[in-house]
């Protein structure tokens, strides 16, 4: 027997094994839930499988193709297809097998609504209010999780810690793209914070993520006139070198950040960084 027939045969035979496999899971797994995950995993790895093997054994170009658009297909549409059914079948409440140990969603819910209720007997208090948002965040908008509900539980946040407050609106207004809004909550923080690390990091990944570069660097420049720290150190090299703004300056933290840390992880890359800005500098240098 050729090699391609031995190979043909394994691959469809080990596609078959997968199928079967999948079919005894549909029959003997105790819900929903883990049929779903073994009738879209076996399953289509066996047919993949399967496929594979007969465009071996026909070796013609249009089997192939046709073979891999199909494989294709399943690889992007199977996933897709099992999330959206086991999504509406927990919108639904369908069950749980009795074993199961986890419901990570359904601990959030509870753990939503208990801060919620907390909340009404201490509406002011810095920990509740910090905790909802995260559990805001962390949620789903289907089960109750809510950009807009996050960003009035961080006004009223502000007004019990204006510092905590400040923060947290600026990580809300992020990641629901109101970058202005998020620019000027973040400078605050860092105003009344005195460039803490968090609020530097915070502030500087906003300008980054509007690719503000210039701006980005001032930030760090205003944070080191505060302190020198490692992170501040190592977020100007990073920015310097990545895109290409103020290289006398990125070089200068690459510097000082290689003999103050002794992180020798990120002293490596901080150097590799320092090592294209110097050659940047210098070619810049010896072309004018």
């Amino acid at each position: 027997m050729p090699l391609y027939d031995i190979i043909s045969v394994v691959l469809i035979l080990s596609g078959v094994v997968f199928i079967v496999i999948a079919a005894i899971g549909i029959i003997r797994l105790p819900d929903f839930y883990l049929r779903m995950s073994a009738i879209t995993k076996a399953a289509t790895l066996g047919l993949a499988l399967i496929l594979i093997g007969l465009a071996i054994h026909f070796d013609e170009f249009g089997i192939t193709a046709k073979a891999l658009i199909i494989i294709s297909l399943l690889f992007v549409t199977s996933p897709v297809g099992a999330h959206a059914i086991a999504r509406a079948a927990y919108k639904q409440e369908v069950p749980f097998w009795e074993g199961a140990v986890l419901d990570e969603l359904q601990q959030l819910q509870n753990h939503k609504k208990s801060i919620e209720k907390q909340l009404h007997e201490s509406p002011t208090n810095e920990d509740l209010l910090n905790a909802l948002i995260d559990t805001l965040l962390q949620l789903p908008e289907a089960q109750g999780g809510s950009l807009r509900y996050a960003t009035d539980v961080a006004r009223r946040l502000r007004k019990a810690n204006p510092l905590l407050g400040h923060r947290r609106l600026a990580q809300v207004f992020m990641l629901r793209e109101r970058y202005a809004s998020a620019e000027d909550e973040a400078q605050q923080a860092c105003t009344q914070s005195g460039y803490a690390q968090q609020d530097v990091s915070l502030l500087v990944d906003i300008y980054l993520a509007q690719k503000k570069y210039v701006k980005a660097l001032s930030v760090v420049e205003a944070a080191l006139a505060k302190e020198k720290t490692e992170q501040a150190l190592y977020l100007g090299a990073m920015i310097s070198a990545k895109h290409g703004v103020n290289q006398t300056f990125g070089l200068r933290c690459a510097e000082g950040f290689c003999s103050q840390s002794d992180d020798t992880i990120a002293k490596a890359q901080v150097s590799e960084w320092g090592q294209t800005l110097a050659k940047r500098l210098h070619e810049r240098f010896m072309g004018a």
